[in-house]
């Protein structure tokens, strides 16, 4: 009797590690190692929906991933290759850079709103927000009053970033 109650105690905090184990390893949970690009990553590749990248969605993925990377570097290139040779030379770099420190500048300016020279963790925040719905403003073409993929490249595209 006192072998089969140890028993069916066993087997009772076995089965309640069971279900915490399955409940908490979700895909849908935080981990802290898959992280937001990664659960997104996984959601548009996973076509048999059982949450995680087999060899052929991974494959798929990584050239999605490796296009898109490669089409970002060409607009880049695009961007800053003034004289249009297909290469982005020092000089062309300092330029660009020189231009980024123009608009940082300008940008604190516009944003400081104490006048103290520098963006306190307040302007900062209230300079995201008010980018932001500025963004979802002009770039919202569904609707939604969200940016999706598509409507975030176009903005960032539009906006230099």
């Amino acid at each position: 009797m006192k072998k089969a109650a140890t028993i069916t105690a066993l087997l009772s905090v076995i089965a309640v590690c069971a279900v915490v184990i399955h409940r908490y390893s979700g895909i849908g949970t935080d981990d802290g190692y898959v992280s937001a690009r990664e659960r997104a990553i996984i959601k548009k590749f996973d076509t048999d929906g059982d949450g995680r990248l087999n060899r052929t969605e991974k494959r798929r993925a990584d050239a999605a991933i490796e296009e898109s990377e490669r089409r970002e570097k060409e607009a880049w290139i695009e961007k800053l290759d003034k004289d249009g040779d297909g290469k982005v030379s020092e000089s062309e770099k300092a330029s660009a850079a020189k231009e980024a420190a123009e608009r940082r500048q300008e940008w604190i300016r516009k944003h400081d709103k104490d006048g103290d020279g520098k963006i306190s963790e307040a302007e900062k925040e209230a300079a995201g927000r008010a980018e932001r719905t500025e963004a979802v403003k002009k770039f919202d073409r569904d609707g939604d009053g969200r940016l999706n993929e598509e409507e975030g490249r176009a903005a960032r595209r539009a906006l230099g970033r």
